[in-house]
């Protein structure tokens, strides 16, 4: 194990940019008139960008009160202010990572942008929560994987992405190649973000079950959801996540088939707009 430490990825401060996002942003730049709807859309699937209004905007509010969606970063920093810290923050050399690196870094924005996709489904299912907030908690739950990504890139590719799919859980390999694993990094993000409580407690506990926060279950049900719809799926998984929307929601399976479906055809249909690669699991079948 390296000198690894948590001070390299809070002094670092920064989440990889998808690439087809930030191009968007880039010719936004260049518009006399920039849509505030284009702009938001255009950002609130970018974790890395997501987080960075974020945490600047509960700076500036110096704990008033607490951003907890993009929407309202945006409105809180001003269009002018929010493009110049998108700008700051995707930077093309940025971005340019080697190319045996893109597989590994698409895993991450994937998975973050189909645990948002999956926590803001639940508001169909009778969760009566704001739709923003909830989505915001899905894509922060492994905000954690991608920081450790773009602090030790090396070392994550060749310790942890390499013994992905072995029988060692991915919290296990990171905590063998850095001494903690993604779980710790996001939740100490959370708190420099000034995400509250709530936020910081879902990480933590978003690959336990049953007890804790509404926050924490949403980020619990996403995170299995995430997993039920790419390659590290199988049906203890899927018998675990219907146990916990029964007990915590009331859901049905056949509730359950029917949010895996919503949110298998609106992950598709994002991440392929956004130029990410599709996984999907051979064990998700929604029937």
């Amino acid at each position: 194990m390296g000198n690894h430490t948590l001070r390299d990825i809070l002094v670092f401060d920064r989440i990889p940019t998808i690439p087809s996002v930030a191009e968007n942003i880039f010719r936004q730049l260049q518009e006399s008139k920039v849509s505030f709807s284009k702009f938001s859309n255009t950002v609130r699937f970018d974790p890395g960008l997501v987080c960075a209004l974020i945490g600047h905007a509960n700076s500036k509010l110096n704990g008033l009160r607490e951003v907890t969606s993009i929407h309202n970063a945006i409105l809180e920093c001003g269009p002018k202010e929010s493009l110049d810290i998108l700008q700051k923050v995707s930077l093309p050399k940025e971005f340019q990572k080697p190319a045996k690196y893109h597989e590994m870094f698409e895993f991450g924005w994937s998975h973050c942008i189909t645990q948002g996709i999956a926590a803001e489904s639940f508001k169909e299912f009778g969760c009566q929560d704001d739709v923003s907030t909830m989505f915001l908690v899905g894509l922060v739950s492994d905000i954690g994987v991608l920081a450790l990504m773009q602090t030790y890139p090396d070392e994550y590719y060749d310790k942890v992405w390499q013994g992905v799919g072995s029988d060692k859980a991915l919290q296990s390999l990171e905590q063998d190649a850095f001494g903690f694993s993604h779980v710790t990094v996001g939740h100490e993000l959370a708190r420099r973000w000034r995400l509250g409580e709530s936020f910081s407690s879902a990480i933590l506990q978003h690959h336990h079950d049953g007890n804790g926060s509404f926050y924490s279950i949403i980020s619990q049900a996403s995170s299995k959801i995430a997993e039920l719809l790419t390659d590290s799926g199988d049906e203890e998984k899927r018998r675990e996540l219907n146990e916990q929307l029964s007990v915590c929601f009331r859901l049905t399976p056949e509730d359950v088939d029917l949010l895996l479906e919503k949110v298998q055809k609106r992950r598709l249909h994002t991440l392929q707009n956004l130029g990410l690669k599709v996984t999907e699991s051979a064990t998700c079948q929604v029937h």
